[in-house]
């Protein structure tokens, strides 16, 4: 049975049931260690444990609490305690901590031990096969060319080297190449293996993404920052039927493992110099912040994973001779910008220092921040303009082919679709005539089978933009003969077939242009009042995000018959 004192307690009792002269006095069977000295603090200098919450927490207070006697404990009053190390003792403190933190936690010991199964599944996936040379060394270039500065999460010139010479993670590699394949100059040099042919850009990414998805679950990588690095640049591919939920797992796995290394923290005393390793960790970190920043428009994610007072490190700030450095200031300018919807960004750099892609994929994240903060604007206030005159502007960027110098980002696909709806519902709203819009939506029909053939997610939007053009061409079809007859619809194979159709002797029009017995209606054709995808249209809310307007036309679309009449009566209109 438990002593008194323990049975008042309520704890369970290892003391002698006879204490010294019978009486059962309260004595240890197995004495604890004394309690130590408040000079004596070698025993939390070597924990790796980081003290994240503070000296103060109540963690450590029942830490201390659980070293002394049991017999010291009942007579020890609260200002007993021992007396804490003074500020700069436990800054000092905390920060040995989180160095031995990060140089315990960064590189496992040894790769994890797999069962004959799951190697052979690995083996399978391609997780242990390296990408031959030739695709390596040529899509490394492209890399740092054109995503190195904008995204910096590796040093490309050193990872580039270390490829060379065979010490590069085949992971980082593989993940490196996931996001460059889909540039025009890498298409000639994806190869899987040495001596087989070149397979297509989406081939090559879906094999890329399989065999980095395997890897990442088995913890194939030992090294943390790389593998924060892998996971970051997965998240960009951002493609197929679960492209944004994947993408936004990615992303979120990739913040976690970073605030698990503490590299949101600064580790060096005032007085030391920064290091190159340093540098890099602070470029990671802002890297990340910004993908957080920008995927919850593109991925629709919710709410924001990084809070910008956890950050303890300082923002990476714009140097004159690091265009690097420019380029991550601009960019987290941005991320602001996206958070607040409240202002706008001034560009302080000058034209000529900007390379034309960056600054044109910085534009159209600038163009994407203003059509969101002015979401509510109704038709004719300076909101609905703003919104307007961004659309129109994105458009612009993308048009006559010029997504093919921007980076392969998932935010070139998003933008333009975001930005066809809002043409669109100019339309409805009366502030565009049709024959402008009509020539803006052509361009974005053409944009977007573009962008189709790197980007599923682009493939599947454009069929609900060319269909907002065959609208547009029944809602006024005089100025279609006068844009015909001024050759302004002229070489485009698809689109043509399109108009070609909805001006049949018998188009899909609206049932108050027919009577009862020439409606589509009576004769079992689909029509747009059936349909009420304008309404639906005009009641979208930008902040709700694309997939929720896509779903409905998609929806109200499929149950009106509107994919089966392509199929029946004009199939190579709907792709």
């Amino acid at each position: 049975l438990p002593c008194a004192i323990c049975r008042a307690r309520k704890k369970r009792c290892f003391h002698s049931p006879d204490g010294p002269g019978g009486d059962g006095s309260h004595v240890e069977t197995s004495p604890r260690p004394s309690h130590p000295s408040s000079n004596d603090s070698s025993g939390r200098e070597s924990s790796l444990e980081p003290d994240r919450i503070g000296a103060y927490a109540p963690v450590n207070l029942l830490q201390e609490i659980s070293a002394t006697d049991d017999t010291i404990r009942s007579d020890v009053s609260p200002s007993s305690f021992s007396t804490r190390p003074s500020h700069d003792g436990l800054v000092a403190q905390l920060r040995h901590r989180r160095v031995q933190w990060h140089k315990a936690n960064r590189c496992t010991i040894s790769s994890p031990v797999l069962s004959a199964s799951h190697r052979a599944y690995l083996e399978d996936a391609g997780a242990f096969t390296a990408l031959p040379s030739v695709t390596v060394h040529a899509l490394l270039p492209v890399y740092i060319g054109m995503l190195d500065d904008l995204v910096p999460v590796v040093d490309g010139p050193r990872l580039l080297r270390d490829a060379t010479t065979g010490n590069a993670s085949i992971h980082l590699v593989k993940a490196i190449c996931l996001v460059t394949c889909k540039y025009p100059q890498a298409a000639p040099h994806l190869h899987l293996v040495a001596d087989g042919p070149a397979v297509s850009q989406k081939s090559f990414a879906t094999a890329m993404m399989t065999a980095l998805d395997a890897a990442m679950h088995a913890e194939l990588e030992t090294d943390g920052l790389n593998r924060i690095r892998i996971l970051a640049l997965i998240h960009l591919h951002n493609d197929g039927t679960r492209g944004r939920e994947q993408s936004s797992l990615y992303l979120s796995n990739a913040i976690n493992q970073a605030w698990g290394l503490a590299i949101h923290h600064d580790c060096r005393r005032p007085e030391d110099p920064k290091t190159e390793f340093r540098s890099a960790c602070d470029n990671l970190w802002w890297t990340l912040r910004n993908m957080d920043r920008l995927s919850k428009l593109v991925m629709g994610v919710a709410p924001f994973l990084i809070d910008d007072s956890d950050i303890g490190i300082e923002r990476v700030s714009s140097g004159e001779d690091d265009y690097r450095s420019s380029i991550m200031a601009l960019s987290t300018a941005l991320g602001d910008l996206v958070a607040t919807a409240t202002s706008f960004y001034k560009a302080s750099l000058t034209g000529p220092l900007m390379h034309v892609r960056n600054s044109a994929y910085l534009e159209l994240w600038y163009h994407l921040a203003a059509m969101m903060s002015c979401c509510s604007g109704l038709p004719g206030t300076d909101a609905y303009l703003r919104r307007l005159s961004s659309a129109e502007r994105v458009i612009a960027i993308l048009g006559d082919k010029a997504y093919i110098e921007l980076p392969p980002l998932p935010l070139v696909p998003y933008v333009l679709s975001v930005a066809t709806i809002v043409v669109y519902r100019s339309v409805i709203d009366r502030q565009r005539p049709v024959q402008e819009v009509l020539l803006v939506m052509k361009d974005c029909c053409d944009t977007l089978d573009g962008l189709s053939q790197l980007w599923t997610s682009a493939s599947g939007f454009v069929k609900v933009a060319k269909w907002l053009f065959k609208q547009l061409v029944l809602y006024r079809p005089p100025h279609l003969h006068q844009m015909r007859k001024a050759g302004l619809l002229n070489g485009s194979d698809r689109l043509s077939a399109a108009i070609d159709d909805v001006t049949a002797p018998v188009p899909l029009a609206r049932l108050d242009s027919y009577n009862s017995e020439t409606s589509p209606q009576s004769q079992g054709m689909w029509s747009v009042s059936e349909v009420a995808t304008e309404e639906a249209l005009l009641g979208w809310d930008l902040g709700q995000g694309l997939d929720n307007v896509v779903f409905d036309v998609y929806a109200n679309m499929e149950n009106a018959g509107f994919f089966d009449y392509l199929d029946d009566n004009n199939s190579e209109s709907h792709v």
